[in-house]
């Protein structure tokens, strides 16, 4: 058995999880962010406060009112500070 075999023996044999990384991260925490936007009607940035309203689009990236935030293109950033759609949260009212 080779030493690799032998560490994917071991990981198998105590339950080890299979973890993501490096572009999978960046994928899953989109996925979570258009899963934590699918009935929020009002977003916000993380970091600065940025709140995007549907209802009021995104001039900044030419976005049309009426547009959700799960329908916004994945290259999607925050017009204030430019991080990406998972830095957003649902906003509370």
């Amino acid at each position: 058995m080779t030493d690799a075999n032998e560490k994917s023996g071991q990981a198998e044999k105590c339950n080890a999880p299979n973890l993501a990384q490096g572009r999978d991260i960046l994928r899953l925490l989109d996925e979570a962010a258009n899963e934590r936007a699918a009935g929020a009607a009002r977003m916000q940035c993380r970091v600065c406060w940025y709140i995007y309203d549907p209802e009021e689009g995104c001039p900044a990236w030419d976005i049309e009112p009426g547009t959700p935030f799960s329908a916004l293109p994945e290259e999607f950033t925050c017009p204030d500070c430019g991080q990406p759609k998972s830095a957003f949260l649902p906003a509370e009212d």
